[in-house]
């Protein structure tokens, strides 16, 4: 599983590239907070995220073979960021591009809080198959490494 996330907020961006294995294994997460005062980025080391695929009503759903009845997402995540600053965002928004029929997930828009009271938008891309809570259902390109 692949995801991205790009959150604009209005002093700055937070932004990451996260790849898991099928069972939930960091292989690779990079990321910073950049502030919009020219300041340098600020590196994240560690990120955790915690993002359903939502229906229509908002209610968690499966993504199912091929996200039938995903229409967004909704969770939060959290950048450690370097130093010992920790910003934790909620995000909730609309699954707009899906990848189907060559990769599972896609392209969401999102409304992002963050836990000191900014707010912002952003883009979210989840991607990949097999992954243990993102596409526990799918079948897909051949067999992944475990």
């Amino acid at each position: 599983m692949w995801t991205w996330w790009q959150l604009q907020l209005e002093d700055g961006m937070l932004g990451n590239w996260h790849w898991e294995f099928a069972n939930g294994a960091l292989v690779y997460s990079d990321g910073c907070w950049s502030p919009t005062d020219g300041s340098d980025p600020v590196p994240m080391v560690r990120f955790e995220h915690d993002v359903r695929w939502v229906d229509a009503a908002g209610n968690p759903v499966a993504y199912g073979q091929h996200g039938e009845a995903v229409e967004g997402i909704r969770g939060t995540g959290v950048f450690h960021l370097e130093g010992g600053r920790r910003v934790q965002v909620e995000v909730e928004g609309s699954f707009d591009r899906p990848y189907e029929p060559f990769h599972r997930g896609g392209l969401n828009q999102v409304t992002v809080r963050t836990d000191d009271g900014r707010s912002g938008t952003g883009i979210i891309e989840i991607t990949g198959a097999h992954h243990h809570h993102f596409f526990p259902d799918t079948t897909g390109f051949g067999t992944l490494p475990a």
